[in-house]
């Protein structure tokens, strides 16, 4: 059975160039032309459409997310199901890390914003240890460094950054903020306001029309990651559908 690209689309509820896009940048199968130059989509072109309206959302989920789904999308590419299967299992882990890195993002946010004082737990990280407990690459801790989004104290001889339990919570909010998309210059104006006292005023500088607060954007990526896992779960759907 073949379809044509208004059908795919229809079937998918995309626009039809949303479709060509697709097949443009090389994300399904190649689809042959019928002798008049239509593209002649099959089953497992609608298979492949299917399960990319289920990764590329309205709302960005974070890089690590999307860098996860790349080696689900080659695997129906080449329409290799149980392989996507695997695929879909790593990709859905790496949806419940950045969920829970949320949730406690989150709770940092709340006590920011209510002006709690964080107490030290005497535990020390390296740069690479802390930028694994973030979830971010010690490359990205010096990024943020250099951009001044951080002060992290240094120790020894050798003049070493060291990391405690107030640079970790710090971390995670800028890891948080970089993953919802919001630039250095923005996070360093908001961190800046924190800083000096000023809770409402920081969050005012990420103030968007929809957007009331730096507490909300951690509520709306904690909503876009379930919404992404939800359709992790309609992935295995398709895929069980596939093989039935």
């Amino acid at each position: 059975m073949f379809y044509k690209t208004n059908d795919i689309a229809r079937k998918t509820n995309i626009h039809p160039n949303t479709v060509r896009f697709y097949e443009r940048i090389g994300l399904i199968s190649p689809v042959p032309r019928g002798e008049n130059g239509y593209r002649l989509f099959n089953n497992k072109h609608l298979y492949q459409v299917m399960i990319l309206r289920c990764i590329f959302l309205d709302e960005w989920p974070g890089e690590n997310i999307r860098k996860a789904s790349v080696k689900l999308i080659d695997a129906m590419k080449s329409w290799e199901v149980e392989a996507a299967r695997k695929y879909t299992e790593e990709y859905m882990k790496i949806i419940e890390i950045e969920y829970r890195k949320a949730i406690e993002a989150i709770r940092i946010l709340k006590q920011w914003a209510d002006r709690t004082v964080v107490e030290e737990t005497g535990e020390i990280y390296s740069r690479a240890e802390a930028a694994a407990v973030v979830g971010a690459t010690p490359e990205a801790l010096r990024n943020w460094e250099r951009n001044g989004l951080i002060d992290t104290p240094r120790v020894g001889k050798n003049k070493s950054r060291i990391y405690g339990r107030k640079e970790i919570e710090r971390l995670s909010i800028i890891y948080m903020l970089r993953q919802a998309r919001y630039s250095m210059s923005a996070i360093h104006r908001c961190l800046n306001k924190f800083d000096n006292g000023c809770s409402e005023e920081a969050l005012e500088v990420l103030h968007n029309p929809n957007e009331e607060d730096i507490v909300w954007t951690g509520d709306r990526w904690l909503y876009t990651i379930q919404k992404t896992a939800d359709k992790a779960e309609e992935i295995v759907r398709i895929l069980d559908e596939i093989e039935g």
